[in-house]
C-alpha cells in the first residue's frame, strides 16, 4: 500500500499533466481507492502545498514582453520579496542560493513598460544590483511565456471561462456553465478546445521548494547551436520543469526538478554534456515567496 507521501507524488505528478483530472480516474491510474485521492488532493490544497494554476498565453492578455532578473541585495531578503508580491507584474519571487540572492520574473505590455519597473526595482532600498534577461521564443514547461506565432483567436464567452478557470482550475464544468449561462457540454468542449490550442494550461505546482534544494534554476551559454533547438531537447530530458531562450548573459534558462541533491546534480552534469552548450551556471531554489502567472482577464 502507498504511503501518504509516495500517494502525494504520483498525484503531484499527474496532476501537472493534467490539472483538471478527476478523482476516479487518478484512482484508476494509481490503483487507490477515489475516497483516497480526494482526500489527499484536498488536504494538500488546503495546506497550499499543492496549488492548480490556469497559465494563459500571455499575447491574449496583452502581455509581450517577459524577463527574468537576477538581484544582489544587503537587506533581508525574504521581507524584500514578499513587498513585492503585490505588484501585478511580479509574477515570481524566490530567494535563491547561488551568486544571487534573489531572482524575479515581471510580465509586462511592452519594453517601455519594463524599463519602468526595471528602474522602480532598482530604487528600491537594499538592492545592490540586477541583472535582466528578455525571454525569447516559446516556453517548454509548465508556464506559457511567448507564442511562437500569433495568439489563439478567443471571444468573450472563452475569456470569461479563462478567468473562472484563473480563481479556480479544477471547478467542474456544472459550475463554470452556472456562471457563463451555457450547457455543462458547451463549456467542455470550449475549455477543451482552449487547452487543445494551448491558449491555456492547467496544472499543478508546489507552493515552495523544499529544504533538499530539489529545484533549481539554470543559465545556459551555446556555442553555435540553436537556442531553440537545445530548448527542445532541454525538454526532453526527465526533470525539466521549464525551459525558454533568452537574450542577455544567457542563451537559453531553464529550471529542473530532482528528488534528491544527487539527482539534481546529476540532471545538472547531463546539462553540461548537452550539445551545443559550452557553460552553465545555476541556483537552487530556496524559498519560493510567489508564483502566480496571473494579469487582468478583460472582455
Amino acid at each position: 500500500m502507498l504511503s501518504d507521501a509516495e500517494l502525494d507524488t504520483r498525484l503531484f505528478g499527474l496532476l501537472r499533466e493534467d490539472g483538471r483530472a478527476g478523482y476516479t480516474h487518478l484512482g484508476q491510474l494509481i490503483g487507490v481507492p477515489r475516497a483516497r485521492v480526494a482526500d489527499r488532493v484536498r488536504a494538500l490544497l488546503a495546506s497550499a502545498d499543492l496549488q492548480i494554476v490556469t497559465s494563459v498565453d500571455p499575447a491574449i492578455l496583452g502581455v509581450r514582453t517577459i524577463a527574468h532578473l537576477s538581484l544582489t541585495l544587503d537587506v533581508a531578503v525574504l521581507p524584500f520579496l514578499d513587498a513585492l508580491r503585490p505588484a501585478p507584474e511580479v509574477v515570481l519571487a524566490s530567494a535563491v542560493a547561488g551568486r544571487f540572492d534573489a531572482v524575479v520574473e515581471v510580465r509586462v505590455p511592452t519594453p517601455e513598460h519594463l524599463a519602468e519597473t526595471l528602474r522602480r526595482i532598482r530604487a528600491k532600498p537594499g538592492v545592490r544590483t540586477v541583472e535582466a534577461l528578455m525571454y525569447l521564443g516559446a516556453s517548454r514547461g509548465y508556464r506559457h511565456v511567448r507564442p511562437a506565432g500569433p495568439p489563439p483567436v478567443v471571444d468573450d464567452l472563452d475569456l470569461a471561462l479563462i478567468e473562472l478557470l484563473r480563481r479556480d482550475g479544477r471547478r467542474s464544468y456544472r459550475e463554470l456553465a452556472e456562471e457563463v449561462g451555457r450547457s455543462a457540454g458547451a463549456v467542455r468542449t470550449r475549455v477543451r478546445a482552449l487547452l487543445d490550442r494551448g491558449a491555456i494550461r492547467i496544472e499543478a505546482i508546489t507552493g515552495t521548494a523544499d529544504s533538499s534544494g530539489r529545484l533549481a534554476g539554470v543559465g545556459l551559454r551555446l556555442g553555435d547551436a540553436d537556442p531553440e533547438e537545445v530548448v527542445d531537447r532541454l525538454a526532453l530530458l526527465p526533470g525539466t520543469h521549464f525551459a525558454v531562450p533568452t537574450l542577455g548573459r544567457f542563451d537559453v534558462v531553464a529550471t529542473i526538478r530532482g528528488d534528491s541533491a544527487r539527482l539534481l546534480q546529476a540532471r545538472l552534469d547531463e546539462l553540461r554534456c548537452t550539445t551545443g552548450v559550452r557553460a552553465i551556471e545555476s541556483w537552487i531554489h530556496l524559498d519560493v515567496r510567489k508564483e502566480r502567472y496571473e494579469w487582468p482577464v478583460e472582455p
